[in-house]
């Protein structure tokens, strides 16, 4: 029987994906320990969702991103992601549904949110 323990233990309502969900806050405060438990928790209950939300974090947060495509937010536009969100927009919420978006703020102050689609790194 698998038991789940650390970081696995602590988050079993992240990993779950009910409720609330990971944030920033909680994710900086994650040692890499805790990091890769709460990953093999998300995958032990195939839970998709919260594992590429997972991955953007690790990928986006608090790091330069440039918008490279789309149509509301200028292209060339550049800001420090300080959110990343997993949403599902079908009706059905099927697991391939689900989307990540992308929070960020320019040096100006302005804050956009975007389809990751729509970015990439500096």
């Amino acid at each position: 029987m698998n038991t789940l323990t650390g970081a696995a233990a602590l988050l079993p309502r992240f990993a779950e994906r009910e409720g609330s969900t990971m944030n920033a806050t909680h994710f900086r405060e994650m040692t890499d320990t805790q990091k890769h438990e709460y990953c093999m928790a998300c995958a032990m209950r195939d839970n998709h969702a919260a594992m590429s939300e997972f991955y953007a974090y690790e990928k986006y947060l608090d790091k330069s991103i440039v918008i490279v495509k789309g149509r509301k937010i200028p292209i060339g536009t550049k800001g420090v992601c300080f959110y990343v969100g997993a949403v599902n927009y079908s009706k059905l919420k099927n697991w391939w549904d689900w989307t990540i978006r992308i929070g960020f703020k320019t040096e100006n102050g302005e804050t956009f949110f975007t389809s990751e689609r729509n970015i990439a790194l500096v």
